[in-house]
Parts: structure tokens; C-alpha cells; sequence
């Protein structure tokens, strides 16, 4: 596959039949590399997590949810225009935990492609 293809027909196809929801995800961990706080220029893009994000965006709201302080609200959405990440909202300051216990939670790409 090349850079452009890191999604298989089949998990396109899961993801078509995905529509008219709202979906949260994580920036950093999920969208790009965890880095210390003060490091987050320094992430780097999960490019399959935003082919992903992309394709549900045409038929989906996406909100990016961050626990990064909204003092890096602006490197943020830099960092996500340059890495080509289509979505709706952007929040940061969400609660920094070591756990977060939600009845609506995928911990992780891989684990909502075998969701789907």
C-alpha cells in the first residue's frame, strides 16, 4: 500500500456506513505521537488514524477533543491543517487522568476498525 492507501476496500467499506453521528477523538496518542507537554510541536501524524478521520468527516461531525491548555490552541490547529486532518471542532483542556472511564469509548484506531 502506498502512503495514500493505508485503507484496505474493506475498511473503506465499513467505514461508508458510517453516518449523520458525532465523533470524538483524542489528539495526541491517537491522532499524532503522545510527546511531553512541553514537545507537542515535536509530534508526529498517525496517518492511517487521519485517513480515517477524513473519510468519516464527509458524512460525520468530527470534534478533536485535547487535553492540551487552550495556551497551544494555535499550534494545535496548525499542526492539524499542515497534517491535512478534516474536522469540525477543536477543544482543548479536556481533564489530564491516568483513566477515563466513558460508556461511549474506543481506546483505539485498530480497535474501531474491528468495532465496525
Amino acid at each position: 500500500m502506498t502512503h495514500s492507501q493505508l485503507l484496505s476496500d474493506a475498511e473503506v467499506d465499513k467505514l461508508d456506513k458510517i453516518h449523520n453521528l458525532t465523533i470524538v477523538f483524542d489528539l495526541d496518542g491517537v491522532i499524532c505521537s503522545e510527546e511531553k507537554t512541553f514537545e507537542h510541536a515535536f509530534a508526529t501524524s498517525n496517518e492511517k488514524c487521519i485517513q480515517i478521520i477524513n473519510h468519516l468527516s464527509t458524512k460525520n461531525t468530527i470534534i478533536i477533543h485535547t487535553a492540551r491548555s487552550w495556551a497551544e490552541f494555535t499550534l494545535t490547529q496548525a499542526q492539524l491543517t499542515r497534517w491535512k486532518v478534516e474536522y469540525h471542532t477543536l477543544i482543548c483542556g479536556k481533564p489530564i487522568a491516568d483513566m477515563v472511564v466513558d460508556d461511549r469509548s474506543i481506546p483505539s484506531v485498530e480497535l474501531l476498525m474491528e468495532v465496525l
